[in-house]
């Protein structure tokens, strides 16, 4: 940075022989010093005088006087002005008058010397003063550079300065330790390497900004020393040399990354807030100071039904207009500061139905501490009130149903302390209810079964829940077997239900008896059978049920599940069973087994939790599965035929029928890759006619010979050929270059013939072992045969389409035929019936008329006047003017043509030209008196050209209208005689095409 740029100058400058200043020392050199001019002076006037005998003029002593005033200032100058009178009138004038010759002081002279020497003395001093002036200021700015220098480089903010091309010609202290380098450090200081590449463009329009604008401020990314881009705001200042050209810039340029980062952060605090406020899940409204909305909650809309209408900004109490006077004082207050709220407040709706609302309002501050406004915090509790009566309703049922249940209820605390007890619960344990509640659980269990009852009372307090069957104790000592399901009500508290088991117990001993005959039953039975307990152990299993794994009862009993089948604990089978297992629930359902040889079986299971753990009866129903997979088999390739059907009657598009064809056979059969080829039998060549799953294109563009390949093989042979290994066949065989990069392994092909001819083959290839059986070979022959019949349909449709477009041909040959038989009639309208055919085509194009349309209009043109051969000539031709009788005859050609071509099919679409080109658009045409868009659009087309054409055209009785008189009738005609949108339409086409 410069110091001329900165505004600084450099110290030091001139001193003046002596300083202004007045002192003793001063004023005694400037004494001496006019003293010694002064005598010096005066001995050269005396020399003068005495050698010339003349007083020489006054004026000398001016010398020594503004030599003095200039060397000493202005005390020297009236010093050396008094001390030369004096000499003048003492030394030197006495003297002159003793000479002979009379000489006369010239006194004019004197005084103009005295006030020549006080003027310059004076100037002198304000010359001196100045000086003195300057030399201050100078010391005064210097202290002030000096100071703005310290400024500059102790400044907090980095200050830059660069010349026009972006080099740096100066930098601050702070520029340095602001980007992490040391002062002095080198740092890239051409043009904007600094400054983030994305922020670059942005910098560089300012900078060609500023040579206009003169300052800017500009914000954008610098790149610290250790890689880091922060955020820097810079303020620009052009400078301008003499001629007013920019020639450097000033910036002055503040780390605002922190900014940035609070911004960023207060936008997203801003959005997170305005989300949670709008995504909470209680009602939150938020308002300004003249209780607008300014921010509100999704279920503040539900819960006030407003229909989830935008209230932002709109006054709450436009929202709700009958707002009680009541909540407007609470509004008020609260934006004066208080806080309130309400616990149960009633809200009536204006349905006439009551809610309860538990709400509350509190004042918002903004950063200035000031009340911005009010937040209204409210729940609709009317579910609430209603459940709490609920639970008071069946609290008094609970403590109803307690009291006359059937079975012993006791409430305890975490120490197995009773709190309450039920009548039931008082007469099983035969002590009354007080003393129940001064024992404990613990003193409740039979001996023996202390240790059990302590393990049954931690896991409940662990768990939560326990179902245990115990033997309890009695007031008298006697025992009985219970059993207990006991739940936590908190975690200090649990309940448990005590039913007396012993008449069930008795029950179990009479089964327990009678179990060995049942199991001689199971043993027996052609189901499988198999008890598992909670360990997964086989603790029963019937000769039936292991022959069903594949294994036999001594091998599975007393090991688990997992070591017999290994890998069973991943399946759902072994998640079912473990949910019957957990939960003691019951469960059927029909599963897939694979057995450690790899084989597969289906089994419908019947799941039911017993004592032990689970009992499970299964069926083995593999034969039945596989009979259903063959039935679905069997439905799915019916379905696959009848979609290739549905596309042979619905389409006559070859390509999209073979590609349903190939998609079936694909998935039906199950194979990678599937082809079909046309034979061309005239040729002796093959066409790639529909492929899928070929990793390349290359069968598209082969090179399909008679004599090349397995396709030749198949038509050849009018057979299936199969190859079962294509890598180890021999080459000869399959000289098939698209297969090159295919890896296939196993190839069938099969003919697609129809009425004994061969249409094309089906090619069907994978790239492994295909376990195919007859019934896959003869559906694949069932599909190569509707191939077949799609190919067959297709070029019989291909052969009816050239029949038609032959017989198409006819007609329009045919009707030309007839147009040019009408001309050679009346030989002063020969070409006419062409030339408006071809015109109203162009118009028809400018109209946007399709093209099947088109050909209908070119049919109608062509035959617009056959109608006329039904017109005896003598009117026809006649040279003169028609009778009105006549015109009626000649009016009638329309009506003669419509009988004409209605009986022909083919035409009939041609008919609007013929019938009723004679038709004006305001109704005073003929035959039908048509008007307006009752006239169709091609006969309205064909009038304004037949007209067009007929004006344009010479005839024996006239010469033909000019180009621009013809134009002007048409367009004067628009709206009586003919369409105005096909008059318009027609004069742009007489521009674009330049028809004259």
């Amino acid at each position: 940075m410069t110091r001329k740029h900165l505004g600084l100058t450099d110290k030091g400058g001139a001193k003046s022989l002596f300083p202004p200043d007045i002192n003793l020392r001063s004023v005694v050199l400037k004494f001496l010093f006019t003293v010694a001019i002064t005598l010096f002076t005066l001995w050269v006037r005396v020399q003068l005088s005495t050698v010339f005998e003349q007083r020489p003029a006054v004026a000398i002593f001016m010398f020594p006087i503004i030599l003095s005033a200039y060397v000493g200032g202005l005390w020297a100058g009236v010093l050396s002005t008094l001390l030369s009178i004096f000499s003048v009138n003492f030394f030197l004038v006495a003297p002159l008058h003793s000479l002979e010759t009379s000489r006369q002081i010239d006194y004019v002279q004197m005084w103009i010397l005295i006030v020549n020497g006080v003027l310059v003395s004076i100037l002198n001093e304000t010359l001196h003063r100045a000086q003195k002036s300057h030399e201050k200021a100078k010391e005064e700015l210097e202290r002030s550079e000096e100071k703005y220098r310290t400024l500059v480089e102790t400044a907090d903010d980095a200050i830059l300065l660069t010349d026009i091309n972006g080099k740096h010609l100066y930098r601050n202290n702070a520029y340095y330790t602001s980007l992490g380098f040391e002062v002095g450090e080198n740092i890239a200081s051409e043009g904007f390497s600094h400054i983030h590449p994305d922020d670059r463009p942005r910098a560089e329009q300012v900078i060609h900004e500023l040579r206009e604008t003169g300052t800017a401020v500009n914000e954008y990314r610098i790149k610290n020393k250790d890689g880091e881009w922060r955020y820097r705001q810079a303020k620009i200042v052009t400078q301008y040399n003499k001629e007013h050209e920019p020639e450097a810039f000033l910036s002055i340029i503040r780390d605002i990354t922190d900014r940035k980062q609070a911004e960023e952060k207060l936008r997203q605090s801003e959005q997170t807030l305005s989300l949670f406020v709008k995504y909470a899940p209680a009602s939150i409204a938020m308002f300004d100071r003249e209780m607008k909305y300014i921010a509100y909650s999704r279920r503040y809309i539900a819960d006030y039904n407003l229909k989830d209408e935008n209230i932002l900004g709109r006054s709450h109490y436009d929202v709700f207009p009958d707002m009680p006077e009541r909540w407007k004082e609470i509004h008020r207050r609260c934006l004066a500061g208080a806080i309130e709220k309400r616990e149960e407040d009633p809200f009536p709706r204006a349905d006439g139905t009551m809610d309860w609302v538990r709400w509350e309002v509190r004042p918002w501050r903004d950063q200035a501490g000031e009340i911005g406004g009010i937040i209204l915090f409210s729940e609709v509790v009317t579910e609430r009130k209603q459940a709490e009566q609920a639970i008071r309703i069946s609290e008094e049922k609970f403590r109803s149903y307690t009291e006359y249940a059937p079975l012993g209820i006791l409430v305890l605390d975490r120490d197995g302390k009773f709190i309450d007890v039920n009548p039931e619960a008082e007469r099983l344990f035969d002590y009354p209810r007080a003393e129940i509640l001064e024992q404990t659980v613990y003193d409740l269990m039979a001996p023996g079964y202390k240790n059990s009852g302590i393990q049954s009372f931690q896991e409940l307090i662990g768990k939560g829940s326990i179902t245990r069957e115990l033997v309890l104790q009695r007031k008298d000592l006697s025992t009985f077997p219970a059993f207990i399901n006991a739940v936590a009500l908190s975690e200090q508290n649990f309940m448990a239900f005590i039913q007396d088991i012993t008449e069930r117990k008795q029950g179990e001993k009479l089964l327990v008896e009678s179990e060995e005959r049942y199991r001689n039953t199971l043993n027996n039975m052609l189901e499988g059978c198999q008890i598992i307990d909670y360990d997964w152990r086989y603790v029963y299993i019937n000769e039936a049920a292991a022959q069903q794994g594949h294994s036999t009862p001594e091998a599975l009993l007393t090991r688990t599940m997992m070591e017999c089948y290994p890998g069973i604990e991943n399946t759902k089978l072994f998640s079912v069973m473990s949910e019957c297992m957990e939960k003691r629930t019951a469960r059927h359902m029909e599963n897939e087994f694979t057995y450690p040889d790899g084989g597969v079986g289906w089994f419908e299971l019947s799941i039911q939790p017993v004592i032990e753990g689970i009992f499970i009866l299964s069926v083995d129903i593999t034969e039945r599965k596989q009979a259903a997979e063959h039935i679905q088999s069997q439905f799915e390739r019916l379905n696959s035929l009848h979609a290739i059907d549905i596309a042979i009657n619905s389409s006559v598009n070859l390509n999209s029928t073979l590609d349903i064809v190939l998609q079936q056979v694909s998935l039906q059969l199950k194979v990678d890759a599937c082809a079909i080829l046309l034979f061309d039998s005239a040729m002796q060549t093959f066409s790639h006619a529909a492929s899928l799953g070929f990793r390349t294109n290359a069968i598209h563009l082969a090179d399909m010979n008679w004599d090349r390949g397995l396709t030749s093989r198949v038509v050849r042979d009018r057979r299936t050929v199969h190859i079962p290994n294509l890598i180890a066949a021999e080459s000869d065989s399959i000289n098939t270059p698209y297969l090159a990069n295919e890896s296939f392994l196993e190839y069938y092909g099969t003919p697609l013939i129809v009425k004994g001819e061969v249409k094309g083959v089906l090619e069907v290839y994978h790239r492994s072992r295909l376990n195919t059986d007859q019934e896959w070979l003869d559906f694949m022959q069932t599909l190569a045969g509707q191939a077949a019949i799609a190919v067959y349909n297709s070029q019989l449709f291909s052969s009816l389409q050239r029949s038609n477009l032959d017989l198409g041909l006819a007609y329009d040959a045919t009707i030309e035929g007839w147009s040019k038989a009408m001309d050679l009639r009346d030989r002063e309208t020969e070409g006419h019936t062409l030339r408006v055919t071809d015109l109203t085509l162009k118009l028809a194009s400018v109209m946007g008329i399709s093209q099947t349309d088109q050909v209908h209009i070119r049919r109608g043109a062509l035959l617009h006047d056959i109608g006329k051969l039904g017109v005896p000539d003598q009117i026809l031709f006649k040279q003169g003017p028609l009778s009105e009788e006549e015109w009626g005859i000649m009016r009638r050609h329309p009506t003669y043509a419509f009988d004409m071509i209605l009986p022909i099919t083919y035409l009939r679409p041609a008919l609007d030209i013929p019938y009723s080109h004679h038709e004006k658009w305001d109704g005073s045409g003929y035959p039908r008196g048509l008007s307006g868009e009752q006239i169709p659009l091609a006969a309205r087309l064909f009038a304004v050209i037949d007209v067009w054409d007929a004006l344009r055209s010479n005839r024996p009785y006239r010469e033909g209208w000019s180009y621009e008189a013809t134009r002007q009738y048409i367009i004067e005609q628009s709206g009586k005689h003919f369409d105005p949108q096909v008059v318009d339409a027609f004069i742009r086409l007489l521009k674009e095409e330049n028809i004259f």
